[in-house]
């Protein structure tokens, strides 16, 4: 998020003199990592949540890159209020299909 002013110089002799200045801001964090932990045939169901910002209604497409977590390929998002934002959520659904970890993004 970038910060952007207007910076204006008054003088006798030079009378007035805008600059205009951009500070760049920090890149956001990662978002957390979310941690599942199941049994070999137990299927475990966590809702992700996130604010959308966009004052249009959009969608999301999800995906992942494995087949042991299902997610909706699609999701809608409402239209937020200028600086409020709208929540969205949907289901990560995690089935062990092996022992071990299994990493997903």
């Amino acid at each position: 998020c970038d910060l952007q002013s207007r910076l204006l110089f008054l003088g006798l002799e030079l009378r007035s003199f805008q600059v205009g200045l951009v500070r760049p801001g920090p890149p956001p964090p990662p978002p957390p990592a979310e941690r599942f932990r199941a049994t070999l045939g137990e299927t475990v169901v966590r809702r992700f949540k996130f604010i959308n910002y966009n004052t249009v209604r959009g969608d999301y497409v999800i995906s992942v890159d494995t087949s042991e977590f299902s997610v909706p390929a699609t999701v809608t998002a409402a239209a937020a209020a200028v600086k409020v934002g709208t929540e969205v959520s949907f289901d990560i659904t995690y089935e062990p299909a092996r022992l071990g970890a299994a990493r997903c993004t």
